[in-house]
């Protein structure tokens, strides 16, 4: 499968937001992530930061005010 892991960064701390997403809807405010399963996690304040096609990885950060 190609689903991948979704991780929120603040500070110098990486914490596991949702795992097997295999969508990332990003068009606003809040940042949506739906896994296999259909269950979905709504991350404010965020925006995408880094997505690693190869390790699985999208990295999402605290958006600067």
């Amino acid at each position: 499968m190609c689903e991948s892991s979704v991780y929120l960064v603040e500070g110098s701390e990486k914490t596991l937001v949702m795992a097997e997403v295999a969508r990332v809807l990003a068009d606003g405010s809040p940042i949506t992530c739906v896994n296999v399963l259909g269950e979905r996690k709504a991350i404010q304040g965020a925006e995408i930061s880094e997505t690693d096609l190869v390790r699985h990885e999208i990295v999402l950060r605290k958006r600067r005010s």
